[in-house]
């Protein structure tokens, strides 16, 4: 038929590029702006979830992802663990960012003698730092020891953010054997 009319046949394969489009929408970008005006583009997926946008804010920007938190202009915050699309946001949509000052705070450092210690740390140190703190108090040197959180060990570059440390939890200091040389 004539006269702009459309067979079923050809809306349906239309309609089924387009979905095809849509599902591979690969490339869009999402406007970050924080509060003093500075916005930066970020290109996103339809998959991207809140964790993925840090990290990408975090190389533009040199904020670390646990200091930043996202959300629509009208202060809905976005949640972990749901795509970003299904939280409203669009191709050219805006988001606020808002940088959480980090104030110190207490943490324990269980010794394998089974003795805690409290420390007070940034979440912006770096394990390296915390580590020295261990050193002096427990009088062993630091590269004699290591540090985990949840049983994960803890990088000596990294800051301590990173691992999602709370007020009063616990740390523990692992110590690496001594000798081990190769035996003749």
């Amino acid at each position: 038929m004539r006269g702009g009319s459309l067979s079923p046949a050809s809306t349906s394969a239309r309609a089924g590029s387009w979905a095809a489009r849509q599902e591979d929408q690969s490339g869009w970008d999402l406007k970050v702006r924080m509060l003093s005006g500075q916005e930066i583009s970020v290109p996103l997926t339809n998959s991207m979830m809140l964790s993925e946008l840090k990290q990408l804010v975090a190389k533009q920007m040199d904020i670390p992802a646990f200091q930043q938190r996202l959300g629509h202009p009208d202060g809905r915050e976005l949640q972990n663990g749901v795509p970003l699309i299904s939280q409203g946001l669009s191709p050219g949509s805006t988001v606020l960012l808002v940088v959480k000052k980090c104030e110190p705070m207490s943490i324990l450092v269980h010794n394998n003698q089974g003795r805690s210690r409290a420390y007070s740390v940034q979440l912006t140190d770096t394990v390296a730092q915390l580590k020295q703190q261990v050193s002096q108090q427990e009088r062993v040197q630091v590269d004699h020891f290591s540090l985990t959180f949840q049983g994960r060990p803890l990088q000596d570059s990294e800051m301590l953010g990173k691992y999602d440390l709370t007020p009063q939890c616990t740390l523990f200091m692992n110590l690496g054997l001594r000798g081990g040389g190769d035996r003749p």
